[in-house]
């Protein structure tokens, strides 16, 4: 057991010793503040403005997250926007070298109807687009391709129906057996009436009106039920007068057939009828005209509409709502239209098609309280009206040998062109994507800046500064230096000296 000596001697030295320790200890903490920056080495050693700290990395540890989470969707907006004006770009193409081709006979395959498969393609290759393995246009449902395959969509596989065979069962429905497109047409006294096969019948043509102009000619119509139009020769008609029937198609659009009073034989295949000897011969010529025009109108104008019809039917399908079929067979007969299932017809979108907006299917935090939308559907209806418009091309042919190809592929390609060129929808969807392009670059200069703010924050606190740091260390090395001065001088005193 050691005895401490007691006295002011011994106190003093002890004092000295406590001191020379603490500027050591300073002298340190000063050395290690000018080495790494930080005034302390954990927040323990901050003291009060511990909770400071600590609060403040936790908030910018939560503006990092949200800043992560606007550069992804920054990159995955920018991709979906690239997309959507490529499919943009697809239907305005295909716009522009429809018109033109109408100028070829189309033997065969056209080089528009293999621009509409590869544009088709591209547009099912653009829908399947993903990042990561997360599908960008498949709603709420990202985890794979929300777009069946090309060759599944149009030729379906055993026992599923594909676009082909639902345009085909369209096409017999639409046309009847007869190929009248489901009108009836029967002789009267002095002419000829057209009425529908039945009220209400969903298929064929319809329909909307009947006029005559000049003398001897008469029209009529009645909506029935079933709708009936009424031509008739009253007296030898003059010649250019005409008879008119216009007619709905499937597809909502119209058409008319007009026949013109002729003194002989068109030359030039445009539709009449000849005014003939006698009033009997040209009531026989009327009838004859008519119905061949009935006939080449249902077989042309009738079969693209049909087409049309059933490409949108079949786009408009989706695993909550599969598409509608015709009632068959025998579809020439058919008098109603049923759902498809999931068994018997190709889904060609496997994605979410829950209610609500499709935009609203992804958004993404950028702050508290407040989100950008980012969703997008492979099923809106700017996609699907794409979508059928070039698979109604890309489903059908027209082989040669065919006579009625080059009317066929002109009223499809007219069709096709109006729907295309109507591209309001898929503007409409880039116009949301580029405001949500801009929201994302606002919320990243905020984010910035509101991380700004923070990091000096933190700095205030645990950042040392350089200048004070070196100069408290300058001061706290003289003192030392002092120190060992003053203890050395000591150490060499004796009491001989001393006195």
């Amino acid at each position: 057991m050691s005895i401490t000596a007691y006295g002011s001697g011994a106190l003093a030295a002890r004092h000295a010793e406590t001191s020379f320790r603490s500027l050591k200890t300073s002298l340190a903490d000063l050395q290690a503040q000018l080495t790494t920056g930080q005034k302390a080495s954990s927040h323990a050693e901050l003291g009060a403005s511990a909770i400071k700290s600590l609060s403040g990395r936790a908030t910018l540890a939560t503006l990092e997250a949200y800043a992560t989470n606007v550069s992804d969707a920054t990159f995955r907006v920018k991709l979906m926007a690239t997309g959507i004006e490529q499919i943009a770009r697809i239907g305005s193409s295909l716009t522009v070298s429809l018109p033109t081709s109408l100028n070829a006979p189309p033997i065969g395959q056209t080089s528009a109807i293999a621009s509409a498969e590869d544009g088709l393609k591209q547009v099912i290759d653009i829908l399947n687009s993903d990042i990561a393995g997360r599908a960008l246009f498949g709603g709420r449902d990202a985890s794979g391709e929300p777009v069946e395959g090309y060759d599944l969509i149009l030729n379906g596989d055993a026992g599923r129906a594909g676009l082909r065979q639902m345009i085909a069962e369209r096409k017999e429905a639409d046309l009847g057996a007869d190929g009248l497109g489901r009108l009836v047409i029967q002789n009267t006294a002095s002419g000829i009436r057209i009425q529908e096969e039945a009220a209400g019948l969903p298929f064929g043509m319809k329909i909307a009106a009947a006029s005559a102009s000049g003398s001897g000619l008469a029209a009529s119509s009645s909506a029935g039920p079933p709708p009936i139009a009424d031509f008739a020769a009253t007296a030898q008609p003059e010649p250019g007068g005409t008879i008119a029937l216009t007619l709905s198609l499937p597809d909502g659009s119209t058409t008319t057939v007009t026949l013109k009073a002729l003194t002989q034989p068109s030359t030039d295949g445009s539709p009449g009828f000849v005014i003939g000897a006698t009033l009997a011969d040209t009531q026989a010529n009327l009838r004859a005209a008519l119905r061949d025009a009935v006939a080449t109108t249902a077989s042309t104008s009738l079969a693209s509409a049909s087409s049309l019809a059933a490409s949108t039917a079949f786009f408009a399908g989706s695993p909550s709502h599969p598409p509608m079929r015709i009632a068959g067979p025998p579809y020439a007969t058919a008098t109603a239209i049923v759902a498809g299932t999931a068994s018997d017809t190709v889904i060609w979108y496997k994605g979410d098609d829950g209610a609500g907006s499709a935009r609203e299917t992804a958004p993404v935090r950028t702050g508290d309280g407040t989100s950008v939308a980012i969703g997008a559907r492979a099923d809106e209806p700017a996609f699907r009206k794409v979508l059928a418009a070039l698979g109604a091309l890309a489903a059908n042919a027209f082989p040669e040998g065919d006579a009625t190809a080059t009317a066929r592929y002109a009223a499809l390609a007219e069709r096709v062109s109006g729907s295309l060129a109507d591209d309001a929808g898929i503007r409409g969807i880039a116009t949301d994507f580029a405001i949500a392009s801009k929201d994302l670059a606002s919320a990243t200069d905020r984010l910035g800046a509101a991380k700004a703010q923070v990091r000096d924050m933190l700095s205030g606190i645990e950042d040392a500064d350089p200048n004070e740091v070196a100069m408290a260390l300058l001061a706290t090395q003289t003192r030392l230096q002092a120190s060992y001065q003053v203890t050395s001088a000591l150490s060499r005193l004796s009491l001989v000296e001393f006195i």
